[in-house]
């Protein structure tokens, strides 16, 4: 996760259940998928879980700042020029 949302570390590795050396050839991308979902919206701490879940204020807070912080990676800025744009304010 590249962008702070007050549960992961910018830059750090996500490791969920479903990773490296738990991988098997029977899980099917709709599985994985079902289970990597089921993760994202947890809100207790687990595998791969940096912080605890911020509070509401928090989140608001990040999600506001989240398009200027993308805005200067320059991978994000490469690939998804058009969200750049698309948002007044931003060159």
């Amino acid at each position: 996760m590249d962008t702070p949302n007050g549960r992961f570390e910018p830059g750090e590795r996500l490791c969920v259940e479903a990773c490296d050396a738990q991988w098997s050839a029977a899980w099917t991308t709709r599985s994985f998928m079902t289970a990597f979902h089921a993760f994202m919206n947890s809100e207790k701490p687990g595998d791969g879980v940096i912080l605890s879940p911020p509070s509401d204020e928090k989140k608001r807070r990040l999600a506001s700042e989240s398009h200027y912080f993308n805005s200067q990676n320059e991978l994000f800025v490469q690939h998804f020029p058009q969200l750049l744009r698309s948002n007044p304010g931003v060159e």
